[in-house]
């Protein structure tokens, strides 16, 4: 084998690896996303506005839960090449941690604000693991953004729910970018 075709054959594994490690995100994107809509809508209507914490008091374990299973369900979960657990186990602690202090020490309508930033960097760094990093950079925007825009308005929730709306877009759409590359 001469040089050219071992680095071609290099180049090859390199792309393999890497496939191997970029697979799947867009399964539990897809849970997520659908997680947060069912939020949106708690929050969107009104007669729905009561069961806001008792939704997520389900929600979130099951989605926890839901993200393992995806993962253990995912064809290419017995792939020789695998990402170290503890960095997804850590951020997921930092934006319960994050989101629990804000309930407890921000005013009202602030926790909504709070909630959606903390959420929209939280799966930022999801992402970025994963090796989307467009699909990262977009939500640290859409945080910024709304860190800007969510004190200058006068209603809140109606702020939230339509963030909340555009976060599980910008999720749906980066599912469909990961489904995308990892048939390519």
């Amino acid at each position: 084998m001469n040089d050219a075709e071992l680095l071609d054959e290099l180049t090859a594994i390199r792309r393999r690896t890497q496939r191997d490690l970029n697979c799947g995100a867009w399964r539990w994107l897809l849970l997520w996303a659908g997680i947060f809509a069912g939020f949106v809508l708690t929050l969107a209507v009104p007669m729905l506005h009561p069961v806001a914490h008792w939704y997520w008091s389900a929600a979130v374990p099951l989605g926890l839960a839901g993200t393992v299973l995806v993962d253990l369900l995912n064809p290419e979960t017995d792939r020789r090449v695998r990402r170290a657990d503890w960095p997804y186990v850590a951020t997921t602690v930092g934006i319960t941690i994050a989101n629990v202090a804000g309930s407890l020490l921000l005013p009202g309508a602030w926790v909504l604000v709070w909630i959606w930033i903390v959420f929209a960097l939280g799966f930022a760094v999801l992402l970025r693991l994963e090796g989307e990093p467009r699909s990262a950079r977009a939500l640290v925007a859409l945080a910024g953004v709304y860190g800007v825009v969510a004190p200058l308005t006068r209603d809140a929730l109606s702020t939230s729910v339509v963030f909340g709306a555009v976060f599980v877009v910008a999720l749906l759409l980066g599912a469909a970018l990961g489904k995308l590359q990892e048939t390519t």
